[in-house]
């Protein structure tokens, strides 16, 4: 492995860290609103729902887009340790815009 490709798989290694990370918070975030629909439904007195429709379609979706990501990180990790983009100075970000070989 050249020295290109060890810096531009860091780069993206860092880059993914991030990614998960603001997926994280997401995650939590959509725990937290899940909390406040429970408790504010009992404090009115209202029927407490199992499943709350808005928060378990908002996970679904974080769900695909974090599939998504993984299979665009392996997917550009795979185009970086194939050569493709590091000679030519292309940060990994960009890695997917590149045609097809």
């Amino acid at each position: 492995m050249t020295a290109e490709q060890r810096d531009a798989l860091r780069a993206m290694d860092a880059e993914e860290r991030l990614a998960v990370e603001i997926e994280d918070l997401e995650v939590d975030h959509l725990a937290a609103e899940e909390a406040y629909l429970r408790r504010r439904d009992r404090l009115l007195g209202r029927e407490v729902p199992d499943v709350y429709a808005d928060v378990e379609s908002a996970r679904s979706m974080l769900e695909r887009v974090r599939a998504e990501r993984q299979r665009r990180f392996e997917r550009r990790r795979m185009a970086i340790l194939a050569g493709h983009g590091v000679a030519r100075g292309v940060p990994p970000s960009q890695l997917d815009l590149l045609p097809s070989e």
